[in-house]
């Protein structure tokens, strides 16, 4: 999920899902469920991922949204922000 600069729109209520090509070793908080991890992946440097020469699979997150407005979904490890994991989300009434 790259950031195109405008925000992605979700409705209350509704799970917000991004894919995503960058590696976590972790669960994503409030994201309802475990990673499913890739028993073949393995370890990999920065300039080896950069070099497209690491195996990554792509995951879904599913976040649950229950308050309205324009949020900021966001990692703290910087290198992830080119990798799609930082974006706009603004999440308006549901239409169901």
């Amino acid at each position: 999920m790259a950031s195109s600069g405008s925000p992605l729109w979700v409705g209350a209520g509704q799970p917000g899902i991004a894919e995503d090509m960058v590696p976590l070793p972790f669960a994503v908080p409030g994201a309802g469920s475990p990673p499913i991890l890739n028993p073949d992946a393995t370890s990999c440097l920065i300039a080896d991922f950069k070099a497209g020469r690491c195996k990554v699979t792509p995951i879904v997150v599913q976040i649950p949204f229950s308050k309205l407005g324009t949020f900021v979904y966001h990692c703290h490890i910087l290198e992830h922000e080119d990798g799609g994991m930082m974006h706009a989300i603004r999440v308006v009434p549901s239409p169901i």
